[in-house]
């Protein structure tokens, strides 16, 4: 099967210059506004399909009749000055509609493929956000890293935001390939060997991530890395068990639990965790993905990301961090909220949304001790209500 290929943003055609070799490819395209870029690559590949188009002006139909027929693979890099740690990072800046043009393109076009390039600060844009939720509705699976392109064998060191998608309906669950270059990546905490995250999930039921010799931003990449793993994988199952096509998929059901969370998530839209954490808590619950999070510092935790959170159990606050929990204590009653600085050990309080907990009480945490694998008991079992 031959698949067609259109590069938009195209410039030199670098990203498109693989799929010239590849067998697999039927017909090239590409599109930019630069009349320069064009030239030049016309006169290194004469026989080319280039346009040089104004992406903020010209229709998708126009794209489209250009093509003529589908585009089974889209690729671009939209305007980065805008993200740039090099530039102003001004969010107004009129180049960064350009990602939300081509997500209008992906919306239009359906590619079955694509893949976005960009610096890797877009990540902690709103536009980005916006993008990649919109792949979601669009029915894509989507994975994305910061990659550097001197570990397959670029000439030059350059840390890069790539970003693959495939039509869910496609079954393909977009991956990266392993690196080519760089043998001593494997001594990298952030590399480090050959590790199938799922398949040992899969095999032993639990997974620990021990970042304690890491730095705190490591450790915020890697429980990135975590959450977008197990959201992208549980996305996959949950079609397939509505589809009825894989019996394993119906009973898949996985927690990323997080201690510390308050560093993991800090209360900072521009730290790429919380982002992807956020994202965790709002879509989890449709994905099979459920999600725990610990934290002795609540006040230092992202709000949004805790309001979105089903249940929560709440111990003994001091009076300063009262205000940290304003947002989630609405069904705690005032005596209730009187009682938190001076609660006893093994006493929290429970709150959550209308859909499992009604009104809020206090509970009475039974000491136990678990051995792995031991069957959690029924805490609420044997509540008592507290006059």
């Amino acid at each position: 099967m031959k698949l067609n290929v259109l590069e938009l943003y195209a410039g030199t055609g670098r990203s498109l210059q693989p799929f010239l070799t590849w067998p697999n490819t039927g017909k090239a395209f590409l599109v930019d506004n630069s009349e320069y870029a064009a030239t030049v690559y016309r006169h290194n590949f004469p026989h080319a399909a280039y346009a040089v188009l104004d992406l903020n002006r010209v229709s998708t139909s126009k794209l489209a009749e250009f093509v003529g027929g589908p585009v089974d693979i889209l690729l671009g890099c939209p305007p980065c000055q805008g993200f740039s740690d090099c530039g102003l990072k001004n969010s107004s800046d009129p180049r960064n509609k350009h990602v939300s043009r081509f997500h209008a393109v992906v919306s239009d076009l359906r590619p079955k493929f694509l893949a976005m390039e960009n610096v890797p600060l877009i990540v902690t844009s709103r536009r980005f956000r916006k993008f990649v939720r919109g792949l979601e509705e669009l029915g894509y699976i989507w994975t994305a890293a910061i990659v550097n392109a001197v570990l397959w064998g670029s000439c030059q060191s350059r840390q890069r935001l790539v970003l693959v998608a495939a039509q869910d309906k496609l079954s393909v669950q977009p991956s990266f390939p392993e690196p080519t270059h760089g043998g001593k990546l494997e001594h990298d905490p952030l590399i480090g060997r050959d590790f199938d995250f799922i398949a040992n999930l899969t095999r032993h039921k639990l997974v620990v991530l021990d970042c304690r010799h890491l730095s705190l931003r490591q450790t915020q990449l890697i429980a990135a890395a975590a959450a977008r793993e197990l959201q992208a994988y549980g996305r996959m199952m949950t079609r397939r068990a509505n589809e009825r096509e894989d019996p394993d998929a119906e009973s898949w059901f996985s927690v990323l639990f997080i201690d510390e969370a308050h560093a993991v998530a800090p209360n900072d839209e521009g730290v790429v965790s919380t982002q992807v954490i956020y994202e965790l808590a709002r879509m989890g619950r449709h994905v099979r993905t459920g999600l725990i999070m610990s934290s002795q510092s609540p006040s230092d935790l992202d709000g949004s990301v805790l309001k979105r959170l089903q249940s929560r159990f709440v111990f003994a606050l001091e009076r300063d961090q009262l205000k940290s929990i304003s947002g989630i204590n609405a069904d705690l009653n005032p005596k209730i909220l009187e009682q938190l600085p001076k609660l006893p050990k093994g006493v929290c309080a429970v709150s959550g949304s209308s859909e499992l907990i009604n009104h809020g009480f206090l509970l009475e945490v039974r000491n136990r001790r678990t051995p792995v694998g031991g069957t959690t008991p029924k805490v609420f079992h044997n509540r008592k209500k507290r006059s």
